[in-house]
């Protein structure tokens, strides 16, 4: 099996990787090409921290941000694995607070550190998907140039800086909608192929005969993603386009299109897509493919 590796720990997703991609669109469509096999090798970050802090505290009832200029906090969530023990550290012996929430980042709890534990271990509950943390108000815990740590166990090791590496997955996985891959830098790529047999609308339009079948994404883009139709058959002269008003950021209609009325046909359908399930590096100004495959008997 071919494999496609990226190793860059700086930049996003470059225009080499697309091109790769793009040349073994084929391939990776039917398989040939595993999207598991497009991995970073070789690097890890320990702490999981993002090193972004900002004046204020956390409500204990609620898990909201409320004013206070004595306490700091972190600013965005930080993911965190459920059922899972972490340690938290810092370089100015602050007391931490932590707050858990779930996967719609939904208050769950606070876990009073009572004992005021520096570094303070916890374990996440079932539900738990991210994390925030305050410091102590009572002590005036506020300098926001503190170097926080979170990682995995119960025993707190020397800071290391969290490090976002450009072109590492973070996730990967498949549901019913087809196979995806989450890039820390924000770039996602999706894919899905159906066996489908369809009969053209009976209806020519603009010289041809069509049929469609309508896709969901197996994750959601924040942004319209750019996207390949595929089109396996063979028997006859079929291509395929994208529908009306797509790509959207969920789903995408592929039409298969002929010169000659087609009924009862078997058809592999599927597509590819490229885009951002998060803000971060623009992955590319732009990915030059064709969503064009005619083949012949």
């Amino acid at each position: 099996m071919k494999k496609i590796t990226v190793v860059n720990d700086e930049t996003s997703l470059d225009q080499d990787f697309f091109n790769t991609l793009q040349d073994n669109v084929e391939e990776v469509f039917n398989g040939d090409i595993s999207m598991g096999s497009i991995r970073v090798e070789d690097i890890e970050c320990k702490n999981i921290f993002d090193d972004e802090l900002e004046l204020g505290s956390i409500t204990t009832g609620t898990g909201t941000n409320e004013t206070n200029t004595s306490t700091i906090r972190s600013k965005n969530y930080i993911e965190v694995k459920s059922n899972t023990t972490y340690t938290i550290s810092n370089s100015n012996n602050y007391s931490q607070y932590i707050f858990e929430y779930d996967s719609s980042k939904t208050f769950i709890r606070v876990v009073n550190n009572t004992a005021n534990n520096k570094p303070y271990t916890f374990t996440t509950s079932p539900t738990t998907k991210y994390i925030k943390f305050r410091t102590r108000a009572s002590e005036t815990e506020n300098d926001l140039t503190t170097k926080f740590q979170v990682e995995l166990g119960n025993t707190a090791t020397p800071y290391t800086p969290h490090k976002e590496f450009g072109n590492g997955i973070i996730e990967s996985g498949s549901n019913d909608n087809g196979s995806y891959i989450k890039f820390a830098s924000g770039d996602m790529i999706c894919r899905n192929k159906v066996s489908v047999t369809l009969s053209s609308t009976g209806t020519q339009a603009n010289g041809v005969y069509y049929n469609s079948n309508n896709f969901t994404y197996p994750k959601v883009f924040i942004e319209q993603p750019i996207v390949v139709p595929m089109l396996s058959q063979n028997t006859g002269i079929f291509f395929t386009s994208l529908g009306n008003n797509n790509p959207t950021k969920t789903t995408v209609q592929i039409r298969i299109l002929s010169i000659a009325d087609f009924t009862n046909t078997t058809f592999t359908i599927g597509y590819i897509a490229i885009g951002k399930w998060k803000t971060g590096t623009s992955t590319t100004s732009e990915v030059t493919t064709t969503s064009l495959e005619d083949e012949e008997s």
